[in-house]
């Protein structure tokens, strides 16, 4: 009888997938800040999403948040920063 069960090739082989997209708030006041973060830290498994308001912020479920340089001078940064905290993926059960 010949065995079904794969060969240890096969096995390796049949768990390759994509690995996971990392959603990242970038949260810097500037344009220009944020592009250069992005060149910087490039990556296929990272999407980032830049917020300089509350509306850029919404309808996103982030996994990790980057403040840079100056976010604090963004207006209502208490609020924006409240909201991302409690949309981040590690938060929720």
């Amino acid at each position: 009888m010949s065995s079904t069960k794969p060969t240890l090739n096969e096995a390796e082989n049949g768990n390759k997938s994509k690995p996971l997209l990392c959603v990242v708030a970038v949260i810097c006041p500037r344009y220009v800040d944020y592009i250069m973060f992005v060149r910087e830290n490039k990556s296929e498994i990272n999407k980032f999403i830049w917020i300089d308001n509350l509306e850029k912020a919404r309808g996103f479920s982030f996994d990790k948040i980057e403040k840079l340089h100056r976010y604090y001078e963004i207006k209502n940064i208490h609020k924006i920063l409240e909201y991302v905290e409690m949309h981040l993926s590690s938060n929720r059960t």
